[in-house]
């Protein structure tokens, strides 16, 4: 069970058993960065999913939604 230190924001929280309402995924800018921490897993991925894009949009990455059997690979300027 996470207990975030002050300043730390908690982005997701557990929602069953003993620690419901808990924090489970938590996120503390640190100098010119960010930590972002998932201290769990689902079933399908989804969570961690949308997670990770919402730290990559947050950081001002840009985001393609492509299949899942379609990779991109960004090389000297070149897609």
């Amino acid at each position: 069970v996470l207990e975030p230190m002050q300043g730390t924001e908690v982005l997701g929280t557990h929602t069953d058993q003993f620690y419901a309402g808990k924090a489970a995924v938590t996120r503390r800018e640190v100098g010119k960065g960010s930590v972002t921490y998932v201290g769990v897993f689902s079933d399908t991925g989804e969570m961690e999913y949308q997670v990770l894009r919402a730290v990559m949009q947050k950081g001002g990455a840009s985001l393609l939604d492509l299949p899942a059997y379609v990779f991109t690979e960004w090389r000297d300027g070149y897609w």
